[in-house]
Formats: structure tokens, C-alpha cells, sequence
């Protein structure tokens, strides 16, 4: 048996789940591009003039379709980080200070702020389209 096995058990569960959430990131991401995509469709279809269906949903919001798409590959990437780093922690003898829980803390933080933002927008929308006639 590996020495630290529970250890090394723990550190890859806890990957597994950064990947997991990373995937689902990235898959919401795609769902808020092709919601807009549906929107757009949709804007044509009820409205019959391709002009007028813009006042749906704003341009940045594809963007944050693909924002968040990218914030889930950086957020694999730092689970790989962070994976390999506790890999090495666990067979050291030494005693490391957590130094690299910033990568963590600033990964919420953007994923925090694309999520405002993107609540921001989908608000505004809804707001500035139930007033137009």
C-alpha cells in the first residue's frame, strides 16, 4: 500500500470534484451562449423584423457565455496546480504554509463577479423589455 494513502485519496477526490465543477462552469457558460442564441431565434420568429429583436438581450451576454467557459478551464487548470502542489506536500517531510490559496480565493472571486455581471445583464433585460411596448 501507498504511504499517505488516505491522504493521496483525499487530494485526488478533491480534484476530481474541481474538475466536475470546472465541467459544469464551462457547460453553463455554453448554456448562457446558446440561450442567447434561442433568444435571438426567438426575437425573429415572434417579432417578424430581424431589426427589432436585438432589444432582447444585451451584446455582452454571449461574452459572458464565453467568460464563463473560459473561468472553468482556469478553474481545471488550478485544480491541476493544486493537485500536483498537495501531491508533493503529502510526501514531504517538511511542514508547508498554505501559500497558494490565493489561486482558490481569486478564482471565486471572478467566478463571483462573472456571475453578477451576468445577473446584471439578464436583469436589465427583463426590466427594460417589460416597459417597451
Amino acid at each position: 500500500m501507498k504511504k499517505n494513502f488516505g491522504d493521496h485519496s483525499a487530494n485526488e477526490r478533491t480534484f476530481l470534484a474541481w474538475i466536475r465543477t470546472g465541467i459544469a462552469i464551462m457547460a453553463f457558460g455554453f448554456l448562457v451562449e446558446k440561450f442567447t442564441l434561442f433568444l435571438d431565434y426567438i426575437g425573429i420568429v415572434f417579432e417578424k423584423n430581424p431589426q427589432s429583436h436585438s432589444r432582447f438581450f444585451d451584446p455582452l451576454v454571449p461574452w459572458m457565455g464565453f467568460i464563463f467557459m473560459a473561468l472553468g478551464v482556469i478553474a481545471i487548470l488550478v485544480a491541476s496546480a493544486r493537485f500536483y502542489w498537495n501531491a508533493k506536500q503529502i510526501d514531504s517531510e517538511s511542514l508547508f504554509v498554505a501559500e497558494k490559496a490565493w489561486m482558490n480565493v481569486l478564482l471565486g472571486i471572478l467566478i463571483g463577479l462573472a456571475g453578477l455581471v451576468l445577473a446584471f445583464l439578464v436583469g436589465k433585460n427583463i426590466l427594460f423589455s417589460a416597459e417597451a411596448p
